[in-house]
């Protein structure tokens, strides 16, 4: 399972806005959590879930948090992964940055 994280207002904790519904996501930062493993098995289907979500923001994100308390394992496989999320990551923001604001 896995969640875009929201901040509870006048807080500094962080928690799932499906579990947490006076939880707002932030417009400047996309806050993304792993509740499982992170391994050779699930890596490519939760870099498309992160990839997917943080392509259907309504905002520009300025900064990408991926929460790996709740996994207790990391293997190779899913560090591979990790290491190849920066490219992905950028290009999504690029575009951002190239599209006229709507404001």
């Amino acid at each position: 399972m896995t969640h875009e994280f929201g901040r509870l207002d006048g807080t500094d904790h962080f928690v799932a806005p499906e579990l947490y519904p006076a939880a707002t996501t932030l417009s400047d930062a996309f806050v993304y959590r792993v509740e499982a493993e992170l391994f050779y098995a699930n890596a490519e289907t939760v870099r498309t879930d992160l990839l997917e979500r943080l392509e259907n923001r309504d905002s520009d994100v300025e900064l990408v948090v991926f929460d790996l308390t709740s996994s207790s394992t990391v293997d190779f496989g899913a560090a591979q992964m990790l290491e190849k999320l920066e490219e992905p990551i950028d290009d999504v923001m690029d575009r951002w940055r190239a599209e006229p604001s709507s404001s």
